[in-house]
């Protein structure tokens, strides 16, 4: 029985995984090994992703612009969405533009993605 028996592998949820992989992201400290632009397209990608897969349309292909339209079109609060806004625009400024940006600023990227997820989450049925 036990050598048939498929492993149930234990998928975890959305907020779980991306704040895993944010949380992986950030341990590397790719800024401080002048790899800043990798750091903000693995940034945009764990943002994008999760916007895609938590409200069922794709933001992968689509430019800032284009998410932004989207957002338009989503049910949260303006408040979040301007935040989303600014995360988008903030990670196509280094990833685009030979730019520099301070740790803290760094830092406060992160809590600022934690937060939209948080937001984002907290209307969700948790029993699943």
């Amino acid at each position: 029985f036990f050598k048939n028996h498929k492993k149930i592998e234990h998928v975890l949820p959305l907020q779980e995984r991306i704040l895993s992989d944010i949380n992986q992201l950030y341990s590397e400290e790719l800024w401080l090994n002048h790899k800043l632009q990798e750091h903000f397209v693995r940034f945009s990608y764990l943002l994008r992703s999760y916007l895609t897969e938590r409200f069922q349309i794709s933001f992968l292909d689509k430019t800032t612009y284009q998410s932004k339209i989207l957002l338009k079109k989503i049910d949260i609060n303006e408040s979040t969405r301007t935040k989303i806004g600014e995360l988008l625009t903030a990670s196509d400024f280094v990833k685009f533009a030979d730019s520099s940006i301070s740790n803290q600023r760094i830092a406060s990227l992160k809590i600022a993605i934690e937060n939209i997820i948080e937001d984002t989450t907290s209307n969700l049925d948790h029993s699943a």
